[in-house]
């Protein structure tokens, strides 16, 4: 209480915080055509993103006049999901043109064919402010951190035929991968003077991998003016690289 009896404020204070959110997901199915076939699967998706804030202001009166000091504190943070998985099934046959007197080759394959994959993501962020002596918020610090992986799986199984002018050849095969890609990054900053100076780091990976194995067998049968030859043949390999 002033001297004169009346009421006088002397110092006060104020804080508050708030945050929002919001998300989504999503589901479905997706179909695409091969050369003599089809594949069919199904995908999912989530994420979310969110922001939250918190301050506190003090002040104090001398004389009349009030003086300010104050804190806070931005946040936001959010992730993101997205997966697929699918198969499906190929095959095809044809004739090859003769060749001089030859009578030419016929072939033929089928198989099926699997893939899936992954994608995730996420990220952090957040600026600390402090209240200058105009009473406007000023960023004085920030960070910002974030992450992510994409990996993908497919897969080839199958067999193969195929014969004329007097070889005979059958067999089975497959084919299969994966290949993955992964970051991550950190930044922080600091503001003066209506500037901002950042540092960071981030790191970038690649990696992958295949495999591919086949097995054959055959038999041979070729005849010409005054000769024959009878026979029957094997092969397989094997192929790998990462």
């Amino acid at each position: 209480m002033a001297s004169q009896g009346t009421w006088q404020a002397t110092a006060g204070s104020l804080s508050a915080s708030g945050s929002a959110t919001w998300s989504y997901s999503a589901s479905g199915s997706y179909s695409y055509t091969l050369d003599g076939g089809s594949v069919s699967g199904t995908f999912s998706a989530s994420g979310f993103d969110g922001f939250s804030y918190q301050y506190s202001v003090s002040a104090s009166n001398t004389s009349g006049q009030w003086t300010e000091t104050g804190t806070a504190l931005l946040t936001q943070a959010g992730s993101a999901t997205a997966t697929y998985s699918g198969s499906g099934s190929f095959a095809a046959s044809g004739q090859t043109s003769a060749s001089g007197s030859g009578s030419g080759y016929s072939w033929s394959y089928s198989g099926t064919f699997f893939e899936s994959g992954t994608d995730q993501s996420s990220y952090d962020d957040a600026t600390q402010l402090v209240l200058d002596a105009q009473g406007d918020w000023e960023p004085t610090t920030g960070s910002a951190s974030g992450s992510g992986t994409n990996q993908w799986s497919y897969t080839w199984e199958g067999s193969y035929s195929y014969s004329g002018e007097g070889v005979s050849v059958s067999g089975n095969f497959t084919d299969s991968g994966t290949d993955a890609f992964s970051y991550g990054y950190t930044v922080t900053g600091n503001y003066s003077e209506g500037q901002w100076a950042e540092t960071g780091s981030a790191t970038v990976t690649l990696s992958g991998q295949n495999h591919f194995s086949y097995s054959e067998t055959g038999t041979l049968a070729l005849a010409g003016e005054g000769w024959a030859l009878t026979g029957s043949l094997s092969s397989s390999g094997s192929q790998d690289a990462s």
